[in-house]
């Protein structure tokens, strides 16, 4: 059943293209029900919360009104208190309550939006293709902006003091997140010969920076200063851009790339732990046991945590595959030419099913009893009960 289909255009909110209108008092921001790209600061994009055992389409939020243009839409939301939070093609940064499809406000930039915005417990930070960084209250008013040298299409990783921001040109900037104050960079030499997939991931755990890139390099940095801890050259043998991870969980960092391998890294010295020969288009998600990811090939694949042993592969998609999500009972991924599927854990069977239409390159996240998500084309679903 369909509870709501609602469209917010430039039109429908007079005044939007010159600054961000927000409903009267302050927005509620607890509790942080998925604070930024991955659920959280490591990325192993893992929750406790439960898959409803049945989908049914409560609402689309249209946040573009272009009929027959179906922009890819990379960004997740994040969503705080019951209002999400997320940017897209319409070079716009939109909150949206949930319980009613409201567009509260909306924040026009400079560039379109591919970047999962990170909420550093005072403000939502992100990017745009442009190259700006752009900090909001949950109020939608600008508190900081910050120009850097190339694109910005990875999510923003935050540990609550300071945001990491990994730009399309192999640079990984570190910024005060209060105020945006540049407190260091780190680079990579940009090899124009590459294809930049979505930039590059970042992950935080054991008081490290893990950053991964297209040449196959993965990095350790200090969150301080920068400074290098290690890094793992794994380009020698077919691994190409990092587009999967780096994952942190348990004392390893989990990466991989579009065309295979997949890699078990040991956090403190990044010696190679297990090297697997299977490809992974997006995000990892990390369970107690097992690993999950996606393909480029509608293809989702359990791999155990301690060996890189296959445990099942399935395809149950078709296209792209987005980060899949671990939640209680369920492994939820979505795919570029639809559609978004519930997998059981231990066997990848499907459980529960909805094709969005125009398909999906953004994580769904998972909600007490709904999934969220932003399609391509622009367009905010939840799923949920009837």
């Amino acid at each position: 059943m369909i509870r709501w289909v609602l469209v917010a255009t430039a039109l429908g909110l007079a005044g939007c293209a010159a600054a961000p209108r927000g409903p009267a008092g302050s927005v509620a921001v607890t509790p942080v029900e998925w604070g930024q790209e991955g659920g959280g600061p490591t990325r192993a994009s893992r929750t406790d919360r439960a898959v409803p055992p049945r989908w049914d389409l409560r609402k689309i939020v249209r946040l573009t009104d272009e009929p027959g243009y179906h922009p890819e839409g990379y960004a997740s939301p994040v969503v705080l208190a019951g209002t999400a939070f997320v940017g897209h093609e319409g070079r716009s940064f939109d909150a949206v309550r949930l319980a009613d499809g409201k567009v509260l406000w909306r924040f026009p930039t400079r560039g379109r939006v591919y970047s999962t915005a990170a909420w550093t417990g005072e403000v939502l930070v992100f990017g745009d293709d442009a190259g700006w960084v752009y900090a909001l209250s949950p109020e939608g008013r600008k508190v900081w902006e910050f120009m850097t040298t190339y694109p910005v299409v990875a999510g923003v990783l935050s540990d609550g003091q300071r945001a990491y921001v990994a730009v399309a040109d192999g640079n990984v900037f570190c910024l005060e997140a209060s105020t945006g104050r540049p407190l260091w960079q780190y680079g990579r030499r940009f090899p124009r010969s590459r294809s930049v997939w979505r930039g590059h991931g970042l992950a935080l755990g054991d008081g490290r920076v893990y950053a991964g890139f297209w040449d196959g390099t993965v990095v350790a940095l200090d969150p301080e200063v920068g400074r290098v801890i290690w890094r793992a050259e794994l380009s020698g043998k077919g691994f190409r851009d990092v587009t999967a991870g780096p994952a942190f969980a348990g004392g390893r960092v989990y990466a991989g790339s579009l065309d295979g391998p997949v890699v078990a890294l040991d956090a403190a010295t990044g010696e190679v732990l297990w090297r697997a020969e299977v490809g992974a288009a997006a995000g990892i998600a990390v369970g107690a046991e097992t690993l999950y990811l996606a393909g480029a090939d509608g293809s989702v694949v359990a791999l155990r945590r301690d060996n890189g042993a296959v445990v099942w592969r399935v395809r149950p998609g078709e296209g792209i595959a987005t980060a899949p999500v671990l939640a209680s009972g369920a492994v939820v991924v979505g795919f570029s030419d639809g559609p978004v599927v519930a997998l059981d854990p231990a066997t990848g069977a499907v459980q529960a099913r909805y094709v969005p239409g125009p398909g999906l390159h953004s994580q769904p996240v998972v909600l007490d009893d709904t999934v969220v998500f932003l399609s391509d084309g622009s367009a905010l679903h939840e799923l949920g009960p009837d």
